[in-house]
């Protein structure tokens, strides 16, 4: 319901961006991933075309959607990976920091792999190159 709500005035969404906030501590993936949805669609209507509203917005996301990732099962890692691609893919540059995290690891499933192969050619650079 929150992300199809167009907030009246930019107070508003900033108001509804602060309530959300402590959702983002979650240990769940399906709420957490909820809260980014809305916090996105948010920022859509509060920054217009300002992508620096969207860009504060995954900053913020990043850190608890990487540990997220981590610490899953492969099927929620998947899911999860996904939504870091999207995100990637929306704003790029926000997780050229985090490359390591996309290692493959010689324990996963294939399936995980291939898409952390396809993830990290997003994420290199002149500054993460060895």
């Amino acid at each position: 319901l929150v992300p199809r709500y167009i907030p009246a005035n930019d107070e508003e969404g900033y108001q509804i961006m602060n309530l959300l906030d402590p959702v983002l501590r979650t240990n769940n993936p399906g709420t957490f991933m909820a809260t980014v949805r809305a916090f996105l669609s948010i920022a859509d209507s509060v920054g217009g075309d300002d992508p620096q509203m969207k860009t504060q917005v995954i900053t913020r996301v990043k850190a608890p959607l990487i540990t997220l990732v981590a610490g899953s099962s492969s099927e929620m890692m998947y899911a999860l990976l996904r939504h870091v691609d999207s995100l990637i893919e929306m704003c790029p540059g926000s997780f050229d920091d985090e490359y390591r995290q996309f290692y493959v690891r010689y324990n996963e499933p294939t399936n995980i792999k291939y898409l952390k192969v396809a993830i990290l050619p997003k994420l290199a650079n002149p500054s993460n190159a060895p």
